[in-house]
């Protein structure tokens, strides 16, 4: 599966800080570029969303305690207006599949050896960002399922790989950051607390953008003596 007995000095394998390399640079600027654009043109949507929400039709404009981020996908506003907002969130949907994915592509390559784990968490993880840009058609409820269900698949090969190779602050930051995404998933599916929702969405998508972003500099800037 890709694991192979580590040479340590120490408990722990060690990552050396270095120069970043051309082809690291590269990737970690699609990583990062795809996240940065995704946030720039969902704050531009934000302005043109005309109005309502699940909560309340009657609202002006985009609140960000009743949106959530997929409405400025959809065709209409929840007040029935021609969403406006839509092209914005389409490019932000994009860049962010894109640069998240690229995250997952790349990304495993750092941590582990040829071998089943990097498959997994690369396949998984690509997976499941190319089915959440389809999010905003009428599958919407069932593309969420999927991507989360591989999403998930991805993100626990990564925190193997990340516990295995010390990196412990970044492999319990990712179970924060798990457990919110299907805390959201379980608020959607019972409605227990939907009211809260809205909120707990944007605060998630935060923290895992910033984690993936932190991972990717980390491992992007450091060689690592002995992947698993």
């Amino acid at each position: 599966m890709g694991i192979l007995p580590a040479k340590q000095s120490g408990s722990q394998s060690k990552m050396k800080p270095m120069k970043i390399q051309s082809h690291d640079r590269y990737r970690l600027t699609m990583i990062i570029g795809g996240i940065a654009l995704f946030i720039i043109f969902f704050f531009i949507g934000t302005f043109f969303y005309p109005g309502g929400s699940n909560f309340d039709v009657h609202t002006s404009g985009y609140r960000w305690n009743y949106n959530y981020w997929c409405e400025l996908l959809g065709e209409y506003a929840k007040n029935g207006q021609p969403n406006e907002a839509r092209p914005f969130g389409f490019v932000g949907m994009i860049s962010l599949a894109f640069g998240v994915s690229c995250f997952w592509y790349f990304i495993p390559k750092k941590i582990f050896q040829e071998g089943t784990l990097r498959h997994i968490s690369s396949f998984a993880g690509v997976l499941s960002m190319i089915l959440s840009a389809f999010i905003f058609t009428d599958l919407h409820d069932e593309v969420i399922y999927a991507a989360v269900i591989s999403g998930t698949l991805s993100f626990v090969t990564l925190f193997y790989g990340l516990f295995k190779l010390g990196k412990r602050g970044l492999f319990y930051a990712g179970i924060v950051c798990l457990s919110l995404i299907l805390l959201n998933c379980f608020i959607y599916l019972t409605e227990i607390g939907i009211g809260y929702l809205p909120s707990l969405q944007k605060f998630t998508f935060l923290l895992t953008l910033l984690w993936i972003s932190r991972i990717s500099f980390v491992l992007s800037t450091s060689t690592i003596g002995n992947r698993i």
